[in-house]
């Protein structure tokens, strides 16, 4: 298993899967007691046509992720084979 992230109060998981109306192919586990939010995709486009100043912390989110992707994968690329 590959830990993508770990990450805190806040979060926002499954952006990717909200955004293009697909599942979300990762999983998520909780390191102490949590509790989540699960907002529909009609919900999420509906906040966003309504607070279009959102859109752009989406993209910065979305970005962000990207980035961490690209640099996780390089780092594998980088790792000598055992």
């Amino acid at each position: 298993m590959i830990t993508m992230a770990e990450v805190g109060a806040g979060a926002i998981l499954g952006l990717p899967a909200v955004v293009v109306d697909q599942p979300y192919t990762l999983t998520a586990e909780a390191l102490e007691r949590t509790s989540i939010h699960f907002v529909s995709r009609a919900d999420f486009l509906d906040l966003i046509q309504n607070k279009p100043q959102l859109t752009f912390k989406i993209l910065e989110l979305l970005a962000l992720q990207v980035r961490s992707v690209r640099l996780l994968l390089t780092g594998l690329a980088d790792t000598p084979e055992i």
